[in-house]
Parts: C-alpha cells; sequence; structure tokens
C-alpha cells in the first residue's frame, strides 16, 4: 500500500474541504455549480465534499440547490462570540458610563453584513437601540465602514465597484469613489464616523477591535447617539476612548 500517496490525497481532501467553508465567509449561499467554479475542481469531486459537509451539519441545502452554512458551524461561532461577549462587557459598561451614551460590540462574517452581538444602553431617556443579532448591512454607517475597512477580501474592491447601494437617509454613501475614499481614511485614522449615514439623526463612531501589528480584525466596538445631543467639540475625547477600550478589549483577549 502507497502509504505516501494516501497521505497526499488526504492531505488534498482536507484542504479542499476547508476551502469549501471559507467560500462562505465572502457568500451567503451557493450551488454546487458556484463551489466548484471557485476551486477549480470537478462537480463529482464538489460533490462528494458537500455531501459530506451536509451530512453532517457543517452545510445545509435550500429549495433551490443552494448551500449555506448550517447549525454546527453557527453553534461554533456562537462560542466564539460569547468569549468575546464576556470579555468585552465590562469594558463597554465602563466606557458607557464615562461618555453617558450607547455602547456596542459587533462581528462580521462576511463582506456584506454584520451583527450586533453585545450592547449597554445610554442612562439618558432619550437614546439608540439596536436588535441583537440581525443582521445589518456594511453598505452604511459606522459601524459597517468599520467591518468594510478592515476587511481582507481579494478583490475588495471590484466587488465595491458591482455592488449596490441602497440610501437609507440622505447622507448615506451611494457612489463607490467616495466610500473608497471613507475606507482609507478610516484605515489611516483608525475610526469611523456617521452623521445619519444608516439612520437619520444618529451619530455613530466606531473603531474595530484588532492585533495593531498584524491588521487582522477581531470586531468593531461602536458609541451610538442621537444627534442632538452630539457637540462637534466632544469628538477627540469620544475618540480617545473609543480608541482605548478597544485595545483593552484586544488586550483581555490576548490574554
Amino acid at each position: 500500500m502507497d502509504t505516501d500517496n494516501l497521505s497526499k490525497n488526504g492531505s488534498l481532501v482536507s484542504r479542499r474541504t476547508l476551502e469549501t467553508l471559507l467560500l462562505f465567509l465572502e457568500n451567503d449561499k451557493l450551488t454546487l455549480s458556484d463551489i466548484s467554479n471557485k476551486l477549480g475542481i470537478s462537480k463529482t469531486a464538489t460533490y462528494r465534499i458537500i455531501s459530506t459537509l451536509t451530512k453532517m451539519n457543517f452545510l445545509l441545502k435550500d429549495d433551490y440547490k443552494r448551500y449555506m452554512l448550517g447549525p454546527v458551524l453557527l453553534k461554533l461561532s456562537k462560542r466564539v462570540d460569547n468569549n468575546i461577549r464576556t470579555i468585552a462587557l465590562p469594558v463597554m459598561k465602563k466606557l458607557s458610563e464615562e461618555t453617558g451614551e450607547s455602547v456596542y460590540l459587533s462581528v462580521s462574517y462576511n463582506l456584506w453584513h454584520y451583527f450586533f452581538i453585545e450592547g449597554v444602553e445610554s442612562y439618558h431617556p432619550i437614546k439608540w437601540s439596536v436588535s441583537i443579532g440581525r443582521p445589518e448591512t456594511s453598505l452604511g454607517g459606522a459601524a459597517g465602514k468599520v467591518h468594510l475597512a478592515y476587511r481582507d477580501v481579494k478583490g475588495l474592491h471590484d466587488k465595491l465597484k458591482a455592488a449596490k447601494f441602497t440610501a437609507y437617509t440622505d447622507n448615506t454613501i451611494t457612489e463607490y469613489k467616495k466610500l473608497s475614499s471613507e475606507l482609507e481614511k478610516i484605515r489611516k485614522e483608525g475610526v469611523s464616523l456617521s452623521y445619519g449615514e444608516r439612520y437619520e439623526d444618529v451619530v455613530g463612531i466606531s473603531c474595530p477591535i484588532r492585533d495593531y501589528l498584524t491588521d487582522g480584525e477581531v470586531a468593531a466596538l461602536s458609541i451610538f447617539m442621537p444627534e442632538f445631543r452630539f457637540k462637534p467639540e466632544q469628538l477627540p475625547v469620544l475618540v480617545a476612548k473609543l480608541k482605548e477600550a478597544s485595545k483593552k478589549i484586544y488586550s483581555l483577549l490576548e490574554g
């Protein structure tokens, strides 16, 4: 028996299986043909891989024969989310107390959407709140722009050029060139601002929770407030406190 060939074949199958799962970082749903084309392998080989992943609940197939991430991966992602939430919450509470505003933590699993996974609401009667766990578009608002700015995606700008922009408010960025310039500014300054871009009369300030040496984004931390309560002279202090909190959370995640 040629054990070397068996080992090589096993490694190749393992690699292709992982590459299949990684495709869903940037795609919500894919057909067998989509996966086959993206991996550059035959449909027969692709079918064997996705059949195994489907049987083990790593993937699900809908009525249109499109595959999506299954419950096993979602459960694993929640384990990661819970770790981040547990570590971040005390820091978020302190930030909310210091600023008097709502503070939220978000993560992103693909290019087009992100999710708020934890939040501390402002003590003010009038405040801005979000729905935890609901998909939010990355094409709009402070948090969305942070997730886009630090997303490590091959061909990111080509994807953004082809994107369909929606004007959620009069301030929403709906032009590729303007968005591209904004993302570059965010990467340079380490902070994203939104003045009613996603929701009217809401000011958002967001920054990445990331390894400042490798530029690997972990999540995004945001402060949200009603526009009437925001004063421009507050911005430097709010940004400094937000960045300090994000670095604190990352250092705790590193242990």
